[in-house]
């Protein structure tokens, strides 16, 4: 219960943090505008565009931490 706690007080202060604002409001700002090209150039270049976003997250997903293994049964 307690290392839930900890990780919520920091998610809490990462988001109250206003680096952590910016950052997301940054995020915002490139999903909008990749939303836009990709409803407005046709063809060749919005399969070019869509092919690089998904790269972009392909590789953001696989920088992420992976979760922790679980405790075994029983302990």
């Amino acid at each position: 219960m307690l290392s839930i706690m900890h990780s919520a007080y920091h998610r809490l202060r990462y988001l109250c943090n206003q680096r952590g604002i910016e950052t997301l409001e940054w995020i915002l700002i490139a999903a909008v505008i990749s939303a836009m090209a990709l409803a407005v150039y046709p063809g060749p270049l919005r399969t070019a565009l869509s092919t690089a976003i998904t790269n972009i997250s392909s590789a953001l997903t696989g920088s992420a931490p992976a979760p922790p293994a679980p405790p075994p049964a029983g302990s």
